[in-house]
C-alpha cells in the first residue's frame, strides 16, 4: 500500500524524529491500515510531537492519523478527547496511545481560525468556544499548570548562558502563584487553545491538539493572545493585543490587568521550554513584559 511518502519524506521524518522512527514507520502504518481499514493516506508535510497523515476509514468516514513515539502525552491527548466528546473537540476514533498512535476525526473544510482577518471575529469565535469549553477532570493523571510553570523555572535555570530569561523567570513566578490564588478552580484545560488548533468545520469551529492540564479557565486565554504575535513585535501587533485583551476583559469579565499577567507569564515559560532545544525568543520576552506594563 502506499502511504503517501518518498524517499524525500522519509530523509525529512527522520531528521526530526530519528532514522529507526522512520524506517519502522511504514511497517507501522501497514499495521494500522489493516487494523483500522484505513486507505488514501496522505502525509501532512509538518514536524512536531506527531507525524501526521490524512486517511479514509471504511467506519468513519475521513480521519487523521497521529503517529509518534510512545509518551505520557499520547495518553492524555486521548483521556482529554474522550472527556470532551460532543463539547467543541473533534472525536476520538482509535487509539493505540501505548505505542504513540491516535486515530482522529478530520475536520472539513478545516481552516484555521488564523485565517479570518477581522479581529472581532476571531475574538468571537474564541470566547464562543472559551466560555462553554472548561469542565472537572475525570479519571485520568493529568499534570497541573503548576507543574508546568516549575518545569519552565527548571529549564531556565539549566541554562545560565541566557541570564535575561532566567530573570524574566523570577519576575513570572511570583506573578503566576498570585494568579493562581486569584483563580483557584481546578478544571480540565486545554492548553494549547490557539488559531492553529481552533478549525472551521461545517458546523462551526472545532477544537484539536489539546495537552490536557488543571488549572483555572483563565490559564486557557494567553495561548490565543500569543499567537496574534505570529513573529511581529511592530507596534501595530503591540496596539492590537491592547486592543484585544480590552475587549476580551469586557466579554470575559477578567480584569485588564490580570489578562496582561497571564501573556506575560505564558511568554515566559515558552521561552524556557524554548532553551531546551534552541535559542529563546528573548525579544519576544521584552515584549510582552512591555504589554504587561500598558503596553502603549
Amino acid at each position: 500500500m502506499h502511504f503517501g511518502i518518498d524517499d524525500g519524506t522519509i530523509a525529512r521524518i527522520a531528521s526530526h524524529f530519528g532514522d529507526t522512527f522512520a524506517q519502522g514507520l511504514p511497517a507501522r502504518l501497514a499495521a494500522y491500515a489493516k487494523q483500522w481499514r484505513l486507505s488514501d493516506f496522505a502525509h501532512i508535510d509538518y514536524y512536531s510531537v506527531n507525524c501526521i497523515f490524512t486517511c479514509s476509514t471504511a467506519q468513519y468516514g475521513d480521519a487523521v492519523l497521529k503517529i509518534g513515539e510512545p509518551s505520557p502525552e499520547t495518553l492524555t491527548e486521548y483521556a482529554m478527547l474522550q472527556a470532551y466528546a460532543k463539547r467543541g473537540f473533534c472525536r476520538a476514533l482509535a487509539e493505540d496511545a501505548a505505542n504513540g498512535a491516535l486515530l482522529i476525526e478530520r475536520i472539513a473544510p478545516g481552516t484555521q481560525l488564523r485565517a479570518e482577518p477581522d479581529t472581532d471575529k476571531r475574538l468571537a469565535a474564541f470566547c464562543g468556544l472559551w466560555q462553554n469549553l472548561h469542565i472537572p477532570a475525570n479519571g485520568h493523571s493529568y499534570p497541573t499548570r503548576a507543574d508546568w510553570m516549575h518545569s519552565a523555572a527548571q529549564d531556565a535555570a539549566a541554562h545560565p548562558e541566557y541570564p535575561a530569561l532566567s530573570l524574566h523567570m523570577e519576575k513570572a513566578l511570583p506573578i503566576f502563584e498570585a494568579l493562581r490564588l486569584a483563580y483557584p478552580r481546578q478544571m480540565l484545560l486545554h492548553g494549547d487553545l490557539h488559531h492553529d488548533n481552533i478549525l472551521l468545520s461545517k458546523n462551526g469551529y472545532t477544537i484539536i491538539d489539546p495537552k490536557g492540564v488543571i488549572g483555572d479557565p483563565v490559564f486557557d486565554i494567553p495561548r490565543f493572545l500569543i499567537n496574534e504575535l505570529d513573529n511581529d513585535l511592530s507596534e501595530a501587533c503591540m496596539h492590537r493585543l491592547v486592543y484585544m485583551i480590552t475587549e476580551l476583559a469586557k466579554r470575559l469579565h477578567i480584569p485588564e490587568t490580570d489578562l496582561r499577567r497571564l501573556v506575560y507569564i505564558e511568554t515566559v515559560m515558552c521561552e524556557s521550554w524554548s532553551a531546551n532545544g534552541g535559542i529563546p525568543a528573548l525579544a519576544d520576552l521584552d515584549f510582552a513584559e512591555r504589554l504587561m506594563n500598558g503596553g502603549l
